[in-house]
This record gives structure tokens, C-alpha cells and sequence, in this order.
């Protein structure tokens, strides 16, 4: 827990007018700082179980592709945040919960994340689909258990059919070359 210095200061003035004791106000003192330290454990070891929650709700959802949508995700957020991003993770929620920790956020960064892969930048530059064949792979992966991009390129009559089909198979080319079909690799 980290210590206020400010708070030890003030803490120990009032003690000081309230006329205390040497030995009250180190009873006190110690009391206070020692039910800090209970509150503190607390806190971490229930976020520690808040983040075994959410992992576990990911990799039941996500499967085999959870690794690569969390490095996904974590890489989305450090695009939007830059600098910042820690802090950002570190908001809290209004159940107390690190935005950082909610399968929600995570969810939808790993969305961002895959769309970021085609998305326009500033200038008209379009960013390379997977950069090595193993990028490309964890990409494909991640579209397919994405609910809205199977949606898409399943229906033809969707309006996004067109950019999913096409999508689909820069990223099938990135991963498995030209001349190589993905259904059979």
C-alpha cells in the first residue's frame, strides 16, 4: 500500500491537539494502519478474482484463439490510450471493478483490434494485413469466433458481405500465400 506521508503528518497533529498520548496515539496509529493493510489485501485479492473471472468467461468463449485476441486487445488499447493506457485500465467501474479487467472492454478492444488491421489512417493508408503469416493467422482466428464478421460473411444479403469476403481473404492470403487454399491448410 503505498504510504501518504501528508496523511501520517496530519494524522499525527490531531492526535497531537486532540491530547493524546505518546502511547494512544501509537495504539491508534497502528490500528489505522494495520486495518489499511487488511483493506488494501482485500482490494488486490478480490481484483485478483475478478481477473480469474473474466479470464476464465474469455477462454471458455474464445477457446483456442483467447491468447491471441488478448494480445489482440491489449494492442488496440495501447493504440487508443498510448502513454496513458495503464492509467486507463486502472478507472474504476461503477461496481468497483478496473475497466481494465471487464470482458466487456476486453471484448470490444479485441473487436477493434481485428478492424484496426484494415482500417484507413490519416492520409488514405490503408495498415498491412498481417505482417508475418503467423499475425494473419491469429486474425483469421480471431474473425472467426467474432459473432458479427461470421454474420456477414455468411449472409450474402448482409451489407458488409462484400468487405467480410474480402477481408477474409487478404488475411487467408497473408496466412497461407497465394496459391495455398485455407480449407486446405
Amino acid at each position: 500500500m503505498p504510504w501518504d506521508e501528508d496523511m501520517e503528518s496530519q494524522m499525527r497533529a490531531r492526535m497531537h491537539a486532540a491530547g493524546l498520548t505518546d502511547a494512544q496515539a501509537r495504539t491508534l496509529f497502528e490500528g489505522y494502519v494495520e486495518s489499511q493493510g487488511a483493506a488494501w489485501q482485500d482490494a488486490n485479492a478480490a481484483r485478483a478474482r475478478t481477473l480469474e473471472a473474466t479470464e476464465a468467461e474469455l477462454h471458455r468463449e474464445w477457446g483456442d484463439t483467447f491468447d491471441a485476441l488478448v494480445d489482440v486487445a491489449n494492442r488496440a488499447f495501447a493504440a487508443a490510450f498510448g502513454d496513458r493506457a495503464d492509467d486507463v485500465r486502472q478507472l474504476r467501474l461503477a461496481d468497483g471493478q478496473y475497466l481494465g479487467d471487464h470482458p466487456d472492454m476486453v471484448r470490444a478492444f479485441a473487436r477493434l483490434g481485428g478492424l484496426m488491421g484494415e482500417a484507413e489512417f490519416v492520409g488514405g493508408k490503408t495498415a498491412a494485413i498481417g505482417r508475418s503469416s503467423t499475425e494473419a493467422r491469429s486474425q483469421l482466428q480471431a474473425l472467426e469466433v467474432d459473432p458479427a464478421f461470421r454474420a456477414a460473411l455468411l449472409d450474402r444479403a448482409h451489407p458488409e458481405h462484400r468487405d467480410a469476403v474480402a477481408r477474409r481473404s487478404d488475411l487467408a492470403r497473408a496466412a497461407y500465400g497465394e496459391e495455398t487454399d485455407p480449407a486446405e491448410a
